[in-house]
Parts: C-alpha cells; structure tokens; sequence
C-alpha cells in the first residue's frame, strides 16, 4: 500500500514516531512542552501544501491527543493536570484563523453571514470575560468557542474543494469510528494501565472505576460525552456508505456509543437518525432502514454478550424511574436554579463564566443578550441555509450533516456541545454541508449559463 501524497504522510508518521518514542522513553516532560509545537508547525505546513490532507489531519488532532497525553504522563510517571498536550488540537485548527485574512468578494461575504454573526457574538462575549474575569480566564474560552466556528468556516469559504473535503472526511470518519470504537471496547474490558492512571489522577469518578467492566468508556477521547458526540456523525455516514467495512464498524460503534452510558447521546443518536430518514427521499431511506436491520442485527447479537447486556440493560433500565436518577436531577436543579438569571443576563458573564452543565443557559449567560442574539442568529441562519439545500440537492451527505448538527442541538439541554471538541462537530459539518450547497448551486449556475 502506498501512502499519498508522500510528504504529508512523512510528517504525520514522524509526529507519531517522536510522540510515541518519547512517551515510552518516559520523556513526558518534553513530550508535554514540545507536542503542540510540533503538531502547530505540522499543520502550518499541511494547511498551504496539502489542504484536504490537513482537515483529515486536523479531525485526527482530537480524536487521538487525549490518548497520547495519557500514553505520555503513565510513561513518565507523573501527572499534568493542566494538560498541555491538548492544546495541540486547538493550535492545528487555529490555523484556518487565515480565512480572515483573505479578500471576501460580494458573494464570499453574503453567504458568511452565518459564521460572521457567530464570531461577532464570541468576541463579543470574550470582552466582557476580560473586564469581569482574567485575561486568561478570556483566552482559555475563546479557544473553545472560537476555533469550532473558524474550521467550519474555512470549510464553507472553500466551497470549490466540497467534493474532495467530503470523500476526506468519509474516510476519516470511517476509521475513526472503527477504531476508537475497538479501543473503547479494550477500554471497557481490560482497563489499560494508562487510562486507569488519567482516571485516578483526574479523580472524576463519573467515568466509571479504574477497573475492568467498571468504565464509562471514553476510548481514546478525554470524556465519555465527547467520544459519544464524536461517534454519532460516524455512524450516520455510515449508514449511507457503500463501503465494505460498514457494517463491522457500526457495530462495533454503536457498541462503543452504549458502553459510553451517556444517554443523552443515545437520545442524540436516535433524533439524527429520525431527522436523516425524513429528510431523505423514499428510495434512499428503504436502503437506509435495510443498512439499519443488518446493523440492528449485528448490535444486539454483540450486546447481548456478557458482560455488556449487563451494564447495558442496567442504563437502559433508568429511563423508566427518572425521579430516582441522580444526573437527570442535578440538571432539573441546574435548570430551576439559573433560568432566570440567565434569561436576564442582559451584559452577560462572559465566556468561560457561564452555566456548567446545561448548554442553552451556557450561550444565554456567558453572551448576554446583544452576544447570544448575534450567536443564535448566526446558527440558525446557517440551519436554515443546509436545510434549504437539503431539499434542493441530491447530496445525502447535506442530510447526514443536517441530521448531525440538529442532533447536537438536542442535546444543549445538557452540556454545551457548540464549544470545544464538541462544537467542531456541529461547525465543521455544517460549514461543509454549506459549501456543498454553494458548490451545487455554481454548477447549476454554470450549466444555465453554457445553455444560455
């Protein structure tokens, strides 16, 4: 098998190499300090050379980081808690900070609207964190509601490339889910020693015991909720895939979403999957729903091993006594506690001083009212550009990214899935999605005009 283009795959093998090296040496120290350097300095170089290669390289950034901090501070003995390694991801996708610096044409501006409302509104929220917060405090959060809405706005200004970007992250999304997924299940079975050191260390024990069968799987992600988000996209593309691996990855996927336990993620899962047979038309939802009876099959025949029908069933059981469900109280709490004083945050918080916990309190306290207008407005003149698309196109693609970001929608009564790893699901599909729609339009525009 050859690896193209070469150069692009040399850096990428030779980050891998020093990271992995270096870990095992018990170097976490330089690993911690000199990894997102060296992931910054890679993407700059991916970014101009080999653009489509980089948004596979980018989405890669954060599905494994998280794993190679761990692998780095169990080698080295000691433990980071300020994390630094993640910071990589953030860098690598800061890079498409370039969009605004190139030239906008009259159109180009138009069709931004979306993303540039959305900026306006986290800028604007970034002030008031610096005057009512820290500089810091300002800076840490603007990395995660800026950098989402940076990449998916680098996909949609690049309209030109709609078809190679979606065939990169196809396959990307196919491997990612086929093999976080197989991790996540070692995860859950054998509990490696690394993940039992971030679990002991981190002290969050919602995730589970530092033991076999006694994780909340999170695979090679720094949470559960993360890698379930993560894996929903997957799993709806591959339910409109034709390649071979399809149904062996979703199996395994869906096993790894229900070993999660996050059940706002199932929830999300089931709407997207709804949302994307609605929308289809009749000939590709029956494939669809055929796609879904082999892969149903296949599940439950999985889960119904031991010891998965075990913890599986037991969290399907708490949807029927949610009174007695400690998680879906503390929200109702949440909710009861800070409702109002976000709803009359007129000036706001600030980013990073919002709501923890429920997402929709989150965008209303941290922007205030002039923030969260511009924000809202922005995504859902975005929804409404992809679903516009979604009827005029035959892209199933634009369908599967629609049903992806409203499924994360869905699932803001929780956390807030519009920030941080999560957000660049929701930013990165729809700024693809919308420059499939301006894509397919040049190309209707273009035929009219050679038959005019």
């Amino acid at each position: 098998m050859t690896l193209k283009p070469a150069p692009a795959w040399a850096i990428v093998i030779g980050l891998i190499l020093f990271t992995g090296l270096g870990s095992l040496a018990g170097a976490g120290s330089v690993i911690r300090l000199t990894f997102p350097l060296v992931s910054f300095a890679a993407g700059i170089f991916l970014y101009f050379r080999y653009p489509i290669f980089y948004i596979g390289f980018t989405w890669w950034m954060w599905f494994i980081t998280p794993f190679a901090a761990r692998l780095a501070d169990y080698y080295s003995g000691s433990w980071d808690p300020i994390r630094l390694m993640l910071l990589g991801p953030y860098l690598v996708t800061l890079i498409t900070l370039v969009v605004l610096a190139k030239p906008f044409s009259q159109t180009a501006l138009y069709n931004s609207i979306p993303f540039i409302l959305a900026i306006l509104g986290v800028v604007y929220g970034f002030f008031i964190s610096v005057v009512l917060t820290s500089p810091f405090t300002a800076i840490r959060a603007l990395l995660d509601w800026l950098t989402p809405i940076l990449f998916g706005f680098h996909l949609s200004l690049n309209w030109q490339y709609y078809l190679e970007y979606r065939q990169n992250l196809q396959r990307t999304f196919l491997w990612g889910t086929l093999l976080m997924g197989i991790y996540g299940i070692i995860q859950f079975l054998f509990a490696p020693e690394w993940d039992r050191f971030w679990l002991i260390n981190t002290k969050i024990f919602t995730f589970g015991k530092p033991e076999p069968l006694g994780m909340r799987v999170w695979s090679t992600m720094n949470d559960s909720g993360t890698f379930a988000i993560f894996l929903i996209p997957g799993l709806l593309l591959l339910l409109n895939s034709s390649e071979s691996l399809r149904f062996p990855a979703s199996a395994i996927g869906y096993l790894a979403l229900f070993l999660t336990r996050v059940r706002t993620a199932w929830l999300g899962t089931l709407v997207s999957i709804l949302v994307l047979i609605g929308n289809l038309n009749l000939q590709r939802s029956i494939r669809i729903m055929l796609n879904m009876i082999v892969i149903a099959v296949l599940v439950f025949t999985l889960s119904s091993i031991e010891p998965f029908a075990g913890i599986i069933g037991d969290r399907l059981q708490t949807f029927s006594d949610l009174e007695a469900d400690t998680s879906y109280n503390d929200r109702q709490r949440i909710y009861q506690g800070q409702l109002n004083s976000s709803l009359f945050e007129v000036i706001g918080r600030g980013i990073g001083n919002g709501v923890t916990d429920a997402g929709v309190l989150d965008v209303l306290a941290s922007l205030g009212w002039l923030g969260g207008l511009l924000y809202i407005s922005g995504i859902l003149l975005l929804l409404f550009g992809i679903f516009q698309g979604a009827k005029v196109y035959s892209d199933s693609f634009i369908n599967t990214a629609l049903s992806s970001c409203i499924s994360i929608l869905t699932m803001m009564l929780g956390a807030n899935t519009l920030r941080g790893p999560t957000g660049l699901i929701f930013w990165g599909f729809a700024g693809l999605a919308m420059a499939g729609c301006k894509y397919y339009s040049h190309q209707r525009n273009s035929q009219h005009e050679l038959i005019a």
